[in-house]
């Protein structure tokens, strides 16, 4: 699974008019798959791959789903799409970024509590500094956005109390057997399972580094999450937190 062209069957034109029709907006994207993707897809678990794998909520609705998977080259005839990477990876974008007001930028500096009053918006820094700003966006997730607002709205709280989350743990590694056997088989994104009926086990992905950042090395480098991989072989383990 991963980085090629599974729905052979499924044309952009279709995931277009399965876009436009008239509910897609409220219909989550697993009912709406097992009910007209089927057919094209002959098995439901590869539904569940296609959803674990592109990172995004079972209950996302179709129209943003299918989106996704069009703008991928996922769906159709088409050839899969020439990943490309920006050359020193994303530190050098990061750095031209901020170029002009790179001077500005405060590193380690840990935030407690953002509120708004008259003049602005305050920010409360955990050395006990305060710092007033015309604007502020909050860059984070929305059960951290909830933390650290001090004068939430009734609106707000609903909004951004309506997510939950699910641990990921994501290890570095150069473990090949987290890769399929064959290397034909081997694609940028790497769908496991134990179990292929929807709603089974847990399932884990490994992220195929030397194909998604053009890596020109004998040595396997890979991304895996909720994995078991060969302790000599792994570099840091991080613990992430997304939408189940």
């Amino acid at each position: 699974m991963g980085h090629t062209t599974i729905l052979s069957r499924y044309t952009p034109g279709a995931a277009r008019r399965e876009a436009r029709a008239g509910d897609a907006r409220w219909i989550s994207a697993g009912p709406a798959i097992q009910r007209r993707i089927r057919a094209a897809l002959h098995r439901s678990a590869r539904v569940r791959c296609l959803v674990d794998a592109a990172g995004v909520r079972r209950d996302l609705p179709a129209r943003y789903f299918l989106g996704f998977l069009q703008n991928h080259g996922i769906i159709g005839l088409q050839p899969a799409f020439v990943w490309r990477t920006v050359r020193g990876g994303s530190r050098e974008y990061v750095r031209r970024l901020t170029a002009s007001f790179d001077c500005h930028v405060r590193l380690s500096t840990p935030v407690r509590a953002v509120w708004r009053d008259a003049g602005g918006v305050r920010v409360s820094l955990a050395d006990g500094h305060e710092r007033a700003f015309d604007k502020v966006v909050l860059a984070c997730h929305a059960d951290q956005t909830l933390k650290l607002l001090a004068d939430l709205s009734n609106d707000e709280k609903r909004a951004l109390g309506g997510f939950s989350y699910t641990a990921n743990r994501a290890v570095l590694h150069t473990d090949a057997s987290m890769l399929p056997r064959r290397p034909r088989a081997r694609a940028s994104w790497n769908y496991a399972t134990d179990d292929c009926r929807l709603g089974g086990s847990v399932f884990s992905m490994t992220y195929h580094l030397n194909r998604l950042h053009a890596i020109d090395e004998p040595i396997y480098y890979c991304v895996s999450l909720n994995a078991h991989v060969a302790q000599a072989a792994v570099f840091p383990v991080m613990a992430y937190q997304h939408p189940p």
